[in-house]
């Protein structure tokens, strides 16, 4: 983002309360005791008119923490308005002493340098400043004819205030800046995130495609005749997972991945057999479970994870293992959850099919990673599979 643009509201804000947190140490210490020191030097109406912005200064240091920008705002040019107002009108209101002294208004000259570089632009702010400075030679030049010694020695000193300005508009500016880095990194991560969630979507459907539908079709292709009855009951599971009723209709009990609640161990170790089963319904299957009922609880999205990479470890046993003997185990304790599937078919090459297989690459490691799990392939040409899910909190 570019820092020439206008400042955020958050930061002139910020600003804004700092400049009112000091203003009130410059009137108790130059505003207070000059215009104390130059009582009857100056007609009532200029002393009701230079009181109007050191009040608008007190009331916005006591109030200005509350006030939204647009309420403050006013106030941030108002008090430096009123004040050149004032300096400007000093010596057509002068009634004091011979030679005249600089009006005691003056001596707010640093709070209204300061409001100036909150709610300028940093030349106008500077430009601002320098005018001010010079408002009051300039009402004696001519309001008197001439510029009075104490009002020449002091305006070299107000025009220093432009440093004090310059100081605050270099604070603006490196807010400003903190605030626009800040701004775009939490929009970069929003970005980021959103394109995370996308990713994770896209690979959770395609996990759906290749696992329910394709595992189904597949299948189907090796029928002739009567459906038997597991196929059925995977198309439907299939269809249910596609957010599809049997009759074609949406499912609005259709499974959704990544719930955010908690299930406990027996619940956990009875959802997981359960998908397997319905994966292969004489599947051998084991399930322990240490502990009661209540300890530990597993994250609803670990379960549908591990679930889903075992009944893709158990279908691709299916298919490819030649063996007639499938087992699994559930394994809870200690807040581990272990998920075994084992067959003793022709085994593989884990490091070369893991190259050319959706399944195991993505359904079943990359399932069980995305989860903070894990997941090891242990097989060898001859020697069976064995397929080890694991999570740990």
């Amino acid at each position: 983002m570019k820092t020439n643009t206008p400042s955020s509201p958050e930061v002139d804000r910020r600003l804004g309360m700092m400049v009112a947190a000091g203003t009130p140490f410059i009137i108790l210490g130059l505003v207070g005791p000059s215009a104390a020191a130059q009582v009857g030097y100056f007609d009532t109406w200029w002393e009701v008119l230079a009181r109007v912005p050191v009040v608008a200064t007190v009331a916005l240091a006591v109030f200005g923490w509350f006030l939204p920008v647009k309420a403050a705002r006013p106030f941030w040019i108002g008090i430096p308005a009123a004040t050149v107002l004032a300096q400007l009108l000093s010596f057509a209101a002068y009634a004091g002493p011979t030679p005249p002294a600089s009006p005691w208004i003056w001596t707010l000259e640093p709070a209204t340098a300061a409001y100036l570089a909150v709610a300028l632009r940093p030349v106008a702010a500077m430009g601002a400043t320098v005018f001010s400075a010079v408002c009051v030679s300039l009402s004696a030049w001519v309001f008197l004819g001439y510029v009075p010694t104490d009002v020449a020695a002091d305006t070299p000193l107000q025009l220093a205030n432009v440093l004090f300005c310059a100081l605050f508009i270099a604070m603006r500016g490196r807010l400003r800046q903190l605030h626009d880095s800040e701004l775009s990194a939490r929009m970069a991560e929003e970005r980021n995130a959103r394109a995370a969630a996308l990713s994770r979507e896209r690979a959770t459907f395609t996990e759906l495609v290749h696992d329910e539908v394709l595992s189904v079709l597949s299948a189907a292709l090796l029928f002739r005749g009567e459906t038997p009855a597991e196929l059925r009951s995977e198309a439907r599971h299939a269809l249910t997972a596609i957010g599809v009723a049997p009759d074609g209709a949406p499912d609005a009990g259709a499974r959704t991945v990544g719930g955010g609640g908690l299930v406990t161990s027996r619940d956990a170790a009875h959802l997981i057999t359960e998908r397997l089963l319905r994966a292969m319904p004489d599947l051998s299957l084991h399930a322990s479970v240490a502990g009661t009922d209540t300890s530990p609880t597993f994250p609803e999205t670990v379960i549908a994870a591990i679930s889903d990479a075992g009944a893709e470890a158990v279908r691709n046993a299916k298919r490819h293992s030649g063996s007639e003997h499938i087992r699994a185990a559930v394994w809870i304790a200690a807040s581990t959850l272990t998920l075994t599937i084992a067959d003793d078919g022709r085994g593989f090459d884990p490091s070369v099919a893991a190259q050319g297989r959706f399944g195991l690459a993505q359904s079943i490691t990359g399932r069980m990673l995305r989860v903070g799990g894990t997941a090891a392939i242990r097989s060898a040409p001859g020697e069976g599979t064995a397929v080890v899910l694991t999570w740990t909190p």
